[in-house]
């Protein structure tokens, strides 16, 4: 027996008033001595008894009456005793908590996640006090999400009912360091994955509990809060709704209460179709469903949702720019946005001086970026310019100032930084006319540094280089040469295949050694290392009074120098001959073929096309001025440069990590000892988004795999135990591998996991938009505040609209016994 309103039971204390009433009126009267009053006493003596007994039950009957009005505002609940009594099923509440970081939402009340966590005390306190069977499990969504990189998901939640595995996680780490015994007894979901202790993975191998008393649940509920918080995900609803609906299939017999707590943004219900049809089939497995919003309105959110190098070369000693971009998630201008970027350089001599479990590099902060005004929903980039004077895996950090999410507000670029860029250069002209103007641009003479290292090499090397040689080169040029010779076609265009389809570049220019049958043939109806079939070489025509260059650009990087007013450039540019295709041949709008420069008429000259994952330009004309001038304009230099960078951007740009994705690193295993160490991030408060603590460090022993003597290999997170993630990648920040060579050198490989950018957008869907999108699932809707008195509603049977026909039947009864103790004197007769 309960009340939904258990601060209104003081009212009770109301009861007391009429006796209060009725004893202050007795005082009140004073003794007469009157003469005539002796019959009357004498009368009242033979009726007292019965006027008393009335007079008792019009008290009593008033003091019910005040307490049947406060019990039916506070409103009785009593448990349903029939089912317990007769055999009921168990009821099974299945608690779907959102870790995701927008939980991490600071309203003015603390976070949205504790919030979340109040409505989970509140459901376990109710069905604690109910009289039947009643059970609990607690699933995350970080739990059973998948990584980010598979889209893999977990649907095989250990019931409470099933013993934990036997046998735990795979652990290398050296029992003799406390902070690596900390680490690898990870908690599977936690955000703070390495931080905490080994009771976590207990927890999650259990996330169930059979509820014997209220204390039983309330430190169930705690253990559960210390070792979970607000992760770094973005994961969604879907997989938990997947676990879920495999948990029904394990359990029988029983009464089930799905309960969804969640902040519900935009960016997992806007469109939920998918979402819909999942909970139709738990509705059609006879689940009552509750939606739980801890969240009242959207807050104004800052982030920083990108943060990239830019095209150029990268190499050591020689500037390069990245670009930062912040969105403003929110429905309001933000003024002023400080835009804080710093480079943490790790100098190579000093490899062996750093300890794993310390950030040691050498940090430097650029000046603060200020960003004037951001206008909503908009997204406003900054380029910055970083140096780094050695090579290495280095790190860029941006960051702004902390406002309603913090985990979105910090960025982190690794980013590998090359002694020099080998360019290989393979002259087909006996004089190497074409060699030495394009090794002029990569590597000229005096204080300019390109970062590039152009080595020239003879045709035959095509042939007997090994294709492993050749990937140590970011870009392949090959001029004014001739591969018809059968010694050397077939082995140098398999190298070159190899070579670009694994990211390389490749640059044709041609000349008169070219071979018009070899490139041809080299087309292969598109799908060859040549762009284009060729026809012969022809003559530019120029007509009398024409004006205009000789050179149309696409819009394409190569060719920035020529935007805007910069159009002078192209007007000195003189092309005499060049490569004419067939007159038949057109374009295939599916392919990645693309002209990115025309001669005046419309021939194309500058052909781009992917092949595999590498990029290869064919320029129609001699590098050095034979058939054109160009290479004695200014433009050509920068055009070149521009073009290095765009042909080796694949190999060098790799695609941002989101936090949860597996970091797996392969190397030579004659170079590499086997003993590898992982370190891990600062673990991050997500509360407040400070540093706390040092580093932790995880010691694995890489293995060769099956088939692959020569390679090791070593994986961190993306594992699972007892169906949950590991949750080992879990933390924002940089990751680093120190490796061992052979020769007791000290590798290091840093990767950054950052946050998903669009998890900051907190934009809520209303309960009635989410209502008309589920349509027709049966949803009971309710907010963390009022949760409290609806479950209590549910709790039993609710005695108000009884004790309401009670008070107007009391009501009525207390009239009639007032006016049959009260004196009413007889009415007079009229005369007849």
């Amino acid at each position: 027996m309960q009340l939904i309103h258990p601060f209104l039971a003081w009212a009770f204390l109301l009861v007391a008033v009429p006796p209060i009433i009725h004893l202050i009126n007795l005082v009140r009267q004073r003794r007469i001595q009157w003469a005539a009053m002796d019959f009357l006493l004498q009368s009242y003596k033979r009726h007292r008894t019965w006027v008393w007994l009335k007079q008792l039950l019009l008290l009593l009957l008033r003091m019910a009456a005040i307490a049947a009005i406060v019990l039916m505002l506070a409103q009785l609940i009593t448990p349903d005793r029939w089912s317990a009594t007769f055999g009921g099923k168990t009821k099974h509440h299945y608690i779907l908590l959102d870790d995701s970081f927008s939980m991490s939402d600071q309203a003015a009340d603390g976070r949205i996640y504790d919030r979340a966590t109040q409505a989970i005390s509140r459901i376990g306190a109710r069905v604690a006090n109910e009289n039947n069977r009643q059970k609990i499990t607690l699933l995350r969504y970080s739990q059973v999400t998948g990584s980010p990189a598979s889209g893999e998901q977990n649907l095989g939640a250990t019931p409470a009912t099933e013993e934990p595995a036997d046998e735990p996680p795979p652990s290398d780490h050296d029992a003799t360091e406390a902070e690596t015994e900390d680490a690898d007894a990870a908690d599977t979901g936690s955000a703070e994955a390495v931080a905490a202790d080994a009771d976590a993975r207990d927890a999650d191998a259990d996330p169930s509990l059979e509820i014997t008393a209220v204390g039983n649940f309330e430190e169930w509920l705690e253990t559960k809060r210390r070792q979970a918080d607000v992760t770094s995900l973005a994961g969604g609803p879907q997989a938990a709704l997947d676990a879920v609906q495999q948990l029904l299939g394990q359990s029988r017999d029983e009464d089930r209460v799905v309960y969804v707590i969640s902040d519900f943004r935009n960016r997992d219900w806007e469109n939920p179709s998918e979402l819909a049809t999942r909970l139709n089939a738990l509705a059609e497995a006879d689940c009552e469903i509750h939606f739980i919003s801890c969240a009242a309105f959207q807050r104004p959110n800052l982030a920083i949702t990108s943060l990239v190098p830019t095209s150029g070369t990268r190499a050591a000693g020689v500037p390069m720019f990245v670009v930062a971009k912040v969105t403003n998630h929110s429905q309001q201008t933000a003024h002023n946005v400080e835009l804080q970027i710093s480079t943490e350089y790790f100098d190579p001599a000093r490899a062996t001086d750093f300890a794993p479990t310390k950030l040691m590099g050498s940090r430097e902060e650029l000046p603060t970026e200020m960003i004037g005004e951001i206008g909503p929903g908009e997204t406003v980039s900054r380029q910055v310019q970083v140096y780094f004077p050695g090579h290495g895996q280095h790190v860029v950090e941006a960051s702004i100032p902390d406002d309603a999410v913090a985990a979105d507000n910090r960025r982190w670029l690794a980013v590998d930084v090359p002694a020099a860029v080998p360019v290989l250069i393979i002259d087909g002209d006996s004089a190497m006319r074409n060699a030495y103007f394009l090794a002029s641009v990569f590597d000229p003479s005096g204080n300019v540094q390109t970062g590039l290292q152009p080595e020239i090499k003879d045709l035959a090397y095509l042939r007997d280089a090994e294709p492993d040689e050749l990937q140590a080169y970011h870009a392949i040029y090959l001029l004014d040469i001739d591969l018809g010779s059968a010694q050397l076609a077939g082995r140098a265009v398999k190298n070159l295949e190899t070579h670009v389809a694994s990211g390389g570049g490749l640059c044709w220019f041609l000349g008169p050694n070219g071979d018009i049958d070899f490139f041809t043939g080299l087309y292969r109806d598109g799908e060859g290392l040549f762009p284009l079939p060729l026809d012969r070489v022809d003559l530019l025509d120029r007509f009398p009074g024409e004006s205009g260059p000789d050179i149309q650009i696409d819009d394409h990087p190569a060719f920035r120098i020529f935007r805007g007013d910069r159009s002078p450039f192209l007007s000195g540019i003189l092309v005499d001959q060049f490569y004419r295709p067939p007159a038949e041949w057109k374009l295939d709008p599916q392919s990645t073929t693309q002209i990115i420069a025309r001669l005046r008429g419309g021939q194309p000259l500058m052909v781009e096309k992917q092949y595999g994952d590498g990029r290869i330009v064919a320029v129609l004309t001699t590098l050095a001025p034979e058939w054109n001038n160009w290479a004695l304009s200014p433009s050509f230099v920068v055009v070149l440069l521009e073009l290095q960078a765009h042909l080796t951007e694949p190999r060098r740009l790799q695609p941002p990590r989101a936090v949860g994705t597996p970091i797996q690193l392969a190397l030579d295993s004659t170079d590499y000892r086997a003993d590898w160490s992982f370190v891990f991030p600062d673990a991050l408060s997500a509360a407040d988004g400070l540093l706390s603590g040092a580093r932790r460090l995880i010691d694995r022993q890489a293995v060769r795999p099956t088939g692959n003597e020569h390679v090791l290999t070593a994986t961190l997170g993306g594992g699972r135990y007892d169906g949950f993630r590991s949750g080992e990648t879990d933390v924002r920040g940089i990751y680093e591998i120190w490796t061992t060579t052979s020769a007791e050198g000290v590798d290091v490989h840093r990767y950054a996991l950052n946050v998903e950018p669009a998890e900051g957008d907190l934009a809520i869907v209303t309960r009635r938009q989410l209502a008309a999108k589920l349509h027709p699932v049966n949803i009971h809707f309710h907010t963390h505040d009022e949760l409290q008195y609806e479950l209590a509603e549910r709790a039993g049977f609710n005695w108000s609209e009884f004790v309401l026909y009670g008070l107007v039947l009391l009501l009525f009864f207390e009239q009639f016994m007032a006016y049959s103790c009260g004196y009413h004197a007889a009415g007079r007769r009229g005369a007849s």
